[in-house]
């Protein structure tokens, strides 16, 4: 460890001086802002003998207040994560960077989803290794569009998500010869014996990789379906223990989760519409929004890979690399 929680209080102190220099330029910047606006639109209402100039005082402070708040925040957002979350991040030993993530290309050679996204964002990379363990997870979200044309002929885009979330990589100690998938079952518990036809015509059709894996775990079946384009490699990877592991992880989420083992890595892609490590409020005290509790939090987010690692029991090496 190279941090210590003195550390993170320093840094939250120095964060507080910052968020307060910040916040006080913003109100500064609209103050002026409705000075020289009051200035002007006296003269222009005098020289107009017209009261509407005296409408430019208060345009001017709100337009002159918000550019200097968006500037003022992205710069309390950018001193947040490379201070307080990097620091966090190396207390537990990790790297973290804000402005990476994974790319497009690893996200879409998983194969856990088959959607191509026309539009993809990814930050908040942190990485490392936990034990023997190496890793790393990044936010992302990946979209695609949809266009419709009223009777009119008016042309509108439409944006869904195809996923939004974390991405979690873990080496697995393994190189794997085909592509094994676990992915959230709703065709089973909606339509039954015939969402299950529907899954394994998706394999024979291309829908999906590989074909349908039928597995000896019940509880397991009801909230995943597994495809395999190796089925005895499918078995052999995914044992009652690791099902278990599985299965514990998604309950205690009570989030859609996909897996893949894909080259020699275990991905895990877990749905969430939380967008982590952003700046607290710039115009609240950090004792408040900030509070002990909160930097728990904070921490939860930045060890959930390791702890994840834990859960999978991924530093027992049961099998070796060939």
């Amino acid at each position: 460890m190279t941090s210590t929680g003195d550390d993170i209080g320093r840094i939250v102190a120095q964060l507080e001086a910052t968020r307060a220099e910040e916040a006080s330029g913003v109100k500064r910047t609209a103050i002026i802002s409705l000075i020289v606006g009051g200035v002007i639109g006296a003269g222009v209402a005098i020289y107009l003998q017209n009261p509407i100039g005296l409408v430019t005082a208060p345009v001017a402070a709100i337009i002159g207040g918000l550019i200097a708040h968006s500037m003022a925040a992205s710069r309390w957002n950018h001193s947040f994560k490379h201070l307080f979350v990097a620091t966090v991040a190396r207390k537990h030993g990790l790297e973290y960077e804000p402005n990476a993530g994974i790319e497009e290309w690893e996200f879409m050679a998983t194969g856990l989803f088959n959607q191509e996204p026309d539009r993809y964002s990814t930050e908040d990379l942190m990485h490392g290794t936990h034990e023997k363990t190496k890793l790393k997870c990044a936010e992302i979200h990946a979209e695609y569009k949809t266009e419709s044309v009223d009777s009119k002929g008016n042309r509108t885009t439409h944006w869904h998500t195809i996923f939004r979330g974390r991405m979690f990589v873990f080496d697995f100690n393994k190189h794997f010869n085909g592509v094994t998938l676990v992915l959230p079952d709703r065709e089973a518990s909606w339509l039954g014996g015939f969402g299950e036809t529907l899954q394994k015509w998706a394999g024979k059709l291309g829908l999906a990789k590989g074909e349908l894996v039928k597995l000896e775990d019940p509880e397991f079946e009801k909230l995943f379906k597994v495809y395999s384009t190796d089925q005895v490699e499918a078995r052999y990877i995914l044992t009652p223990s690791l099902m278990r592991r599985i299965l514990d992880f998604r309950q205690a989420l009570k989030s859609d989760v996909h897996c893949a083992f894909f080259g020699a890595n275990l991905y895990v892609a877990v749905s969430s519409k939380q967008d982590y490590f952003e700046a607290p409020s710039l115009y609240q005290p950090l004792e408040h929004s900030l509070s002990p509790e909160k930097v728990h939090e904070h921490e939860f987010d930045v060890r959930f890979a390791l702890d994840l690692a834990d859960q999978l029991n991924l530093n027992t090496r049961i099998w070796s690399k060939q």
